[in-house]
């Protein structure tokens, strides 16, 4: 078994061990046991570390997410790796503990907080907003909704090309606006130069399920969810619908929220200077792409 086949199961067992000790630690601090909280948190501090450590190891070596093996911790590997990974924050000095905060936050907020806990002012350039008041127990206007994007991912696509989508995300709804709704979501169906068919799907048993068994009547659907064109808008509401399989954007009685979507939306894209907001050529499109290609084919 080669190195990168060795660290692909360490980090299956890095992550599981990860795994138990968070779900053992929020159950310490629902039993107020708080030092065996502590002591368990650290140690999953300290697991996860490695597992980071570990996991950019491997990439650096193989540069793919594909594990070729059947192992037992395959399934493992690759269910926990995609499962969702929760903020915790804890500043005793600065924080009300035990509290969970519902508003959106995003991964460029993380910087500017760090500098603001550490003394120091923000650059004006950052475009994340600081936790601390959210941290403080304080409201923060604006956290009621966030933005998302998405360009060029790999290469997938005939010209380089990526598929361009921008988003907004509320408690009520997700209106996503599909900006080439001609291309292909997760790639095209034939292998333009790495990961293979649908190549913005990595590789493993859910995708080898689908394509093997795209045409039997009892996966077409799921088949379609995961790789067929969407339309260029597409608005889910998460209250009835959280699993977002149901785009309600074409009836009536959404009308006036996806008008309100589409407005926040493009009003936010042009006070960040989107290209995008200009329906222009983009110029994503445009650049080389940079990095070992079609080593995973």
């Amino acid at each position: 078994m080669e190195l990168a086949d060795r660290l692909a199961a360490l980090n299956a067992v890095l992550n599981a061990t990860s795994f138990v000790l968070l779900c053992t630690g929020y159950y310490f601090i629902r039993t107020k046991q708080i030092q065996r909280h502590r002591r368990t948190m650290l140690t999953a501090f300290v697991i996860s570390v490695l597992f980071l450590c570990s996991y950019l190891t491997r990439i650096a070596l193989s540069g793919t997410h594909v594990y070729p093996h059947e192992a037992a911790y395959r399934g493992l590997y690759l269910f926990i790796l995609g499962t969702h990974v929760p903020l915790a924050i804890r500043f005793p000095s600065k924080t009300k503990t035990h509290r969970t905060v519902d508003g959106f936050v995003v991964l460029t907020d993380l910087a500017p907080t760090i500098l603001e806990a550490a003394g120091l002012k923000p650059p004006a350039e950052m475009t994340g907003r600081t936790l601390m008041p959210l941290l403080a127990g304080d409201p923060q206007p604006g956290r009621e909704r966030v933005f998302l994007e998405r360009e060029r991912h790999a290469q997938v696509r005939r010209g380089d090309l990526g598929y361009p989508v921008r988003a907004i995300r509320n408690k009520d709804f997700l209106y996503i606006r599909n900006i080439e709704p001609d291309r292909w979501p997760a790639g095209d169906p034939e292998m333009y130069v790495s990961v293979g068919p649908f190549g913005d799907i990595d590789g493993g048993p859910t995708k080898d399920l689908l394509m093997q068994r795209r045409d039997d009547p009892a996966i077409a659907k799921y088949f379609a969810l995961a790789t067929a064109k969407r339309p260029e808008e597409e608005l889910f509401d998460l209250r009835k619908d959280p699993q977002q399989l149901d785009n309600v954007a074409a009836k009536r009685e959404y009308a006036a929220a996806k008008s309100d979507l589409r407005a926040a939306l493009l009003k936010w894209m042009r006070e960040t200077h989107d290209p995008r907001a200009a329906n222009s050529v983009s110029p994503w499109d445009r650049y080389p792409y940079f990095g070992p290609a079609g080593r995973d084919r």
